[in-house]
């Protein structure tokens, strides 16, 4: 791993608390850390809205700058629930003007039937919240996996990336690295249980 990829996948593991302090302390370099951290989930979400891929960007970047406006004001309480559920709170509420910007750039004005239909209305109901938890998950977990590739030797975390991300049999993973099913097995759960104790050790601090 190059001295680059060491910095950036420590980046990648700073805490919420640690982000959000120096979000409060207005520190230079509080936006890039924040908008590092958190948009990838925000921007796949507004792509699953229906945005395209720039106006998802500019969806996530806005959302991101209400919440740093509304944090630096004092307006968000951690007491008071997780940072993703007050993301999705304003991403929800952004969510039909983008799409009505979107469509208008477009020469596609969105109307109020629009408004209403599957793509605008997802926003508000049960699925899009499940998406949402779901881009939340996926990137949390792949900042884990970044981490633990820090921790490993290359053949073990290999053994865990054939098993686990791509679901081939400890037999097949065995025979492709030159390793015994055992050692393949005992890779996959070292791996393994350590992805879930970063995972835990995350969501516990948000």
């Amino acid at each position: 791993m190059s001295r680059e990829d060491m910095v950036g996948t420590r980046a990648d593991w700073e805490t919420t608390s640690t982000i959000l302090q120096e979000l409060r302390d207005s520190s230079p370099s509080a936006w890039r850390r924040l908008d590092r951290n958190f948009r990838r989930p925000i921007v796949r979400f507004g792509v699953e809205l229906g945005l395209g891929p720039e106006d998802a960007e500019d969806f996530a970047q806005e959302v991101l700058s209400t919440f740093a406006r509304a944090y630096q004001h004092g307006r968000y309480d951690r007491t008071r629930g997780r940072l993703r559920d007050w993301l999705f709170g304003i991403a929800r509420r952004k969510a039909p003007d983008a799409l009505r910007r979107a469509r208008s750039r477009k020469g596609k004005p969105l109307n109020e039937s629009d408004v209403s239909g599957p793509q605008t209305r997802s926003p508000f109901d049960g699925q899009m919240l499940a998406l949402w938890e779901r881009f939340w998950t996926d990137a949390l977990m792949n900042t884990c996996i970044r981490r633990v590739r820090r921790e490993f030797e290359p053949k073990t975390l290999r053994a865990f990336e054939l098993t686990v991300l791509q679901e081939k049999s400890v037999k097949a993973a065995a025979e492709a690295l030159g390793m015994s099913p055992n050692a393949v097995s005992v890779a996959k759960y070292r791996v393994t249980r350590r992805v879930r104790e970063l995972y835990l050790a995350r969501e516990d601090e948000e």
